[in-house]
């Protein structure tokens, strides 16, 4: 039977998450790449000291106070640019990387697990990208960018709310998922046809995959030199006729 790795891909997703967030850190502080990273500080700053004496004399308005919101708002504007950074970097790392490291990120390699296909074939990228734009919010980070650059600030307030309430939700349903479910499946990896497992516990049937391949590939090998073999044999005959 099949193990449910379901607390080695939780403290996998925390040793991910950790390099994720050094590696967004190191390109979020150089100038040319976030420029708006100053301003950004300082509105945060600003935000910061606000909102806590705001909570001390009247946490209820914490969310609807004018200035707050304001704030709130300066700082998607300002933050656009790391989003933007920490978007690319998890889509490259969950998406591209683990696909060419056969399902695995650095805390999955750590844990001993991996990301394996479910539909009898090897790993695709699309389905490491599909799992990972759920899961790691890549499609939610997306449209929060472009709903800030394109929109107005009450536009960009009310539909956000809605943005986040989804992208809650889709992690919500994918790790109860993982949980409750007796094969660990999430709702991502529903969708992108995909299961984590113990390294080297395939399932049967997925285990088969990789020996029909290799068998597949020496039966192409052969059926060249049998090819040549029948040509060799015609030009004989043809001799032959020809005496």
């Amino acid at each position: 039977m099949i193990r449910k790795p379901t607390f080695r891909r939780f403290f996998a997703y925390i040793v991910d998450l950790l390099v994720i967030s050094i590696i967004v850190s190191a390109f979020s502080s150089l100038q040319f790449l976030n420029p708006k990273q100053k301003e950004y500080k300082e509105v945060y700053s600003e935000y910061q000291t606000y909102v806590n004496e705001l909570s001390q004399t009247n946490p209820a308005e914490v969310f609807s106070d004018p200035k707050a919101v304001d704030l709130s708002y300066d700082l998607s504007s300002l933050g656009v640019y790391s989003s933007t950074i920490s978007l690319v970097v998890s889509f490259l790392y969950f998406g591209v990387f683990q696909f060419f490291t056969k399902g695995r990120t650095l805390g999955k390699t750590l844990l001993g697990i991996e990301v394996i296909s479910t539909d009898k074939k090897e790993l695709r990228i699309t389905q490491t990208i599909i799992r990972s734009s759920i899961i790691n919010s890549l499609i939610t980070s997306s449209l929060l960018i472009m709903l800030v650059l394109f929109l107005s600030k009450d536009a960009y307030l009310k539909s956000s709310v809605y943005v986040q309430v989804l992208d809650f939700a889709l992690i919500f349903v994918s790790i109860g998922m993982v949980i409750y479910r007796d094969d660990g499946v999430g709702l991502h990896d529903k969708l992108a046809h995909t299961r984590v497992v113990v390294r080297g516990e395939r399932p049967e049937e997925v285990s088969n995959v990789k020996e029909a391949k290799v068998e597949e590939k020496e039966t192409r090998k052969e059926e060249p030199k049998k090819i040549t073999h029948k040509k060799t044999t015609k030009k004989k005959v043809t001799k032959k006729e020809d005496e």
